[in-house]
């Protein structure tokens, strides 16, 4: 898992905080609706959040992709002949940020399917 962490760079501690606010988010959502202490605008809030964070995961798996492929091209550049070893190195790096970005973001919309099916359902047992 370190190693992980290590080929994706920076990006990956942001997108590991931003699947811990999204499980947070979706345990305080979910448990917002099976007690049904809060109002509906809290429960929209909570449900477009999870999506809305998982969004953003995804974006930032899109930067850090760009952003593994720059330093990859600079790192070439410095040093004129390159080995095809260090350029799979650079794609390697950035596709491993693209990846988990776009893994959280569907995990995330599952969550917010799941979620928002149980509201909608137990809005009309309730009408």
């Amino acid at each position: 898992m370190k190693i992980f962490f290590y080929h994706g760079g920076s990006v990956m501690w942001l997108l590991l905080l931003l699947l811990i606010v999204i499980v947070i988010l979706t345990i305080k959502t979910a448990i917002s609706i099976i007690v049904k202490k809060r109002s509906n605008i809290q429960v929209e809030t909570g449900l477009n959040s999870i999506i809305f964070w998982g969004a953003i995961s995804a974006g930032l798996g899109i930067f850090g992709h760009f952003a593994g492929i720059f330093i990859a091209m600079q790192d070439i550049l410095k040093k004129g002949d390159t080995s095809p070893a260090i350029i799979a190195e650079g794609y390697f790096l950035s596709i491993t940020n693209i990846f988990t970005g776009l893994l959280i973001f569907l995990v995330a919309s599952i969550l917010w399917i799941v979620l928002r099916w149980r509201y909608k359902k137990l809005l009309l047992l309730i009408e």
